[in-house]
């Protein structure tokens, strides 16, 4: 992300129209969202799924800006986007939403 003429240095600010009218405004919010910082075993699974399919979406977006071929270009952009889109598929085939009865139990 260029940060250069952003006056939060990268820290989105909901309030700032300046913010949520910026070209990388949801890169940025999703940065300062998932930052170092924020205790991942604290989010809800479907939090941490949608993060993920932001960025893979984030990721595709470039790699298809740049004409790669992400099926078979080595890049390591390709090689992550192809790995994580696999991670991404199994997860989403697993049984991981709580059901009814387990979501009463918290």
């Amino acid at each position: 992300m260029d940060l250069v003429n952003c006056k939060h240095a990268g820290n989105f600010a909901d309030e700032d129209s300046t913010c949520v009218h910026c070209d990388q405004g949801p890169e940025c919010e999703w940065l300062y969202s998932n930052d170092e910082f924020i205790a991942l075993t604290d989010k809800p699974v479907e939090e941490l799924a949608g993060a993920l399919e932001f960025a893979l979406g984030f990721v595709e977006a470039q790699v298809s800006f740049w004409n790669h071929k992400r099926s078979k270009c080595p890049c390591e952009a390709c090689n992550w986007l192809r790995e994580t889109q696999r991670l991404f598929d199994k997860f989403m085939e697993t049984d991981w939403r709580p059901t009814a009865s387990t979501a009463h139990m918290h």
